[in-house]
């Protein structure tokens, strides 16, 4: 059980060229990838709305990680209000999770980290020569350098130890989550269910991980911060209020990020946003007064 199934890595050997067939293959797999977030995304807000704990929360009680986690607001009142509302407080338990996944799973530096010092040292070199350049690298140099960690990756797949080596990185993430849910979530004594269920969640979002960095495409991966401006582009308003529809709405905030997939190989570079930013743009219980509205209407 929580066994993660991988497509073979040779498969991916396409995406290495610049040729028609890649382009065509980045495009289909920015909408294969899509699908995948998506489907990880609802089975951790179904994880938020079953476990996430009864009793009333406080800031004052959540331990300083999950704050960073949650980006809850620095006012008091209206962090409270987030925390206990019936709407958001499953999107807190949730955003703790798509956080620290997206934080310790979903980056190539991360996915296979600590598989070999050989391996690890190759990804790191190739991300070095990425950011630490003076000036932005020409995307022929950084498609090279995306394509060395791809085929890093692809070479661990191979290994025959790597399946235990998952399997043991699941087991080490699942357990930190745990810990850190602990505040949010109910009881997890004799709780199998919440158990199998993070495992499912962790085993899934490492499948996608693995699968994703196999191939040489620019990922980024980003929460709208607190405050930023709503951009209907790249997000989804969860606020029932409908406080989109505002000219200036600003996030209150985000539960999943939005991400963008990139083909730097081809003239012009293919850049997709495979998957967008789930937002809530209003205090919860508040009901938000178009700006525009006037105090009379004939």
């Amino acid at each position: 059980m929580h066994q993660a199934s991988f497509t073979t890595p040779a498969s991916n050997s396409g995406a290495y060229g610049g040729n028609v067939y890649s382009s065509i293959q980045f495009e289909a797999k920015s909408t294969d990838f899509g699908g995948h977030f998506r489907s990880l995304w609802a089975n951790i807000d179904k994880f938020g709305r079953l476990y996430a704990i009864n009793d009333e929360l406080h800031p004052q009680d959540i331990p300083a990680p999950l704050k960073e986690y949650m980006m809850l607001d620095p006012n008091t009142a209206v962090a409270v209000r987030y925390l206990n509302h019936a709407v958001t407080k499953p999107m807190c338990v949730a955003k703790v999770i798509n956080f620290y996944l997206s934080k310790k799973m979903l980056k190539y530096t991360e996915i296979i980290k600590n598989f070999s010092p050989n391996t690890d040292g190759e990804i790191l070199i190739a991300k070095r020569e990425m950011t630490m350049a003076a000036i932005e690298i020409p995307n022929s140099a950084r498609h090279r350098l995306l394509k060395k960690i791809a085929e890093q990756i692809a070479i661990a797949r191979q290994k025959p130890n790597f399946a235990e080596f998952c399997s043991i990185n699941r087991e080490n993430h699942v357990a930190e989550l745990l810990e850190m849910l602990n505040p949010l979530v109910t009881s997890m004594e004799d709780n199998n269910s919440l158990h199998e269920s993070l495992k499912d969640i962790v085993t899934e979002a490492q499948r996608i991980g693995i699968e994703l960095f196999s191939y040489p495409y620019d990922v980024r991966f980003h929460f709208p911060e607190l405050n930023e401006t709503y951009d209907p582009t790249v997000m989804v308003n969860l606020d029932p209020s409908l406080n989109a529809n505002l000219v200036r709405g600003r996030v209150g905030m985000s539960v999943t990020p939005y991400i963008r997939l990139g083909f730097v190989n081809c003239e012009p570079m293919r850049m997709r946003t495979v998957c967008s930013a789930k937002v809530f743009t209003g205090v919860p219980g508040e009901k938000t007064i178009p700006e525009n509205s006037s105090g009379s209407s004939s």
